[in-house]
């Protein structure tokens, strides 16, 4: 069975705290939380194969690469195919730093910046990975990539 993995760069964010003016968006893949304790949520949509040569894809890891301030930690990811939650994670420790796959595999550490799908649910819609992200305190964090691996 083929494994094929697929990367895609950030391209869209959306904020819980849509009240905060003080926060902006920089560039399409930066953000700069505003004010302490603020939340923010950042959706990533993944290039999904559904079927291949006739059988339904199967989802077996999801990954969030990322480079942030110290106080701007990953707290969350949600994993999404449709309107449907297939799962959801939270890292093993506070995760913030360098993460952004500049260390090649090394990056993309088990239960910290990739997640195992243990039912490895069939694909139907597509999926997005969601990323909730605490600022702590003023800081940024630039999204290098999220993405998934399947298997058919």
């Amino acid at each position: 069975m083929g494994k094929p993995v697929f990367w895609t760069p950030c391209l869209t964010h959306k904020a819980i705290r849509w009240w905060d003016t003080r926060a902006r968006v920089l560039q399409m893949c930066q953000y700069i939380g505003a004010s302490r304790d603020a939340h923010a949520w950042f959706q990533f949509p993944i290039a999904t194969p559904v079927i291949h040569n006739g059988v339904r894809v199967r989802l077996v890891k999801v990954f969030v690469l990322f480079r942030s301030d110290p106080d701007v930690v990953l707290t969350e990811v949600h994993v999404w195919d449709g309107p449907r939650r297939i799962d959801a994670f939270a890292p093993e420790s506070v995760v913030s730093g360098v993460h952004d796959g500049s260390r090649g595999l090394a990056d993309l550490v088990p239960n910290v910046t990739a997640w195992t799908v243990n039912q490895r649910p069939e694909v139907f819609c597509g999926l997005s990975v969601a990323a909730r992200i605490h600022f702590k305190a003023q800081g940024a964090i630039s999204f290098t990539s999220a993405g998934a691996d399947f298997d058919f």
